[in-house]
C-alpha cells in the first residue's frame, strides 16, 4: 500500500473508539445501580474490608463486607463504573 493513514489520525481514532466504549460500557452498567444481584464470591478485593465477585452477566462487583470464596450473596448495586460495580452486601 502507498497511502497509509497518517500516526495521529490512528492514534485519534482509536481515542474515540476507546471513549465511545467506556461510555456504552457504563451506560450498561448503570441499569444494575440500585437493584440487588446475586454475586459469586471470588475472594478479597485490593481495598480492606471489601469483597470482589462476578454477577451471572459475568459483571465483577466489588462490595463491602467480607464472603467466603465460592457463596453465592446477594449486593444492592449503588454505582457503576465502565468495568464494575460497586455495592454492599445485602
Amino acid at each position: 500500500m502507498t497511502e497509509q493513514i497518517p500516526e495521529a489520525v490512528k492514534k485519534a481514532r482509536i481515542t474515540e473508539l476507546i471513549a465511545v466504549t467506556q461510555e456504552v460500557s457504563q451506560t450498561s452498567r448503570q441499569r444494575f445501580v440500585g437493584r440487588t444481584v446475586e454475586v459469586l464470591v471470588e475472594g478479597p478485593s485490593r481495598q480492606p474490608g471489601t469483597s470482589r465477585g462476578r454477577t451471572r452477566h459475568n459483571m465483577t462487583v466489588n462490595f463491602t463486607g467480607l464472603a467466603d470464596p465460592g457463596a453465592i450473596v446477594d449486593v444492592v448495586v449503588s454505582g457503576a463504573t465502565s468495568t464494575t460495580l460497586k455495592g454492599r452486601l445485602r
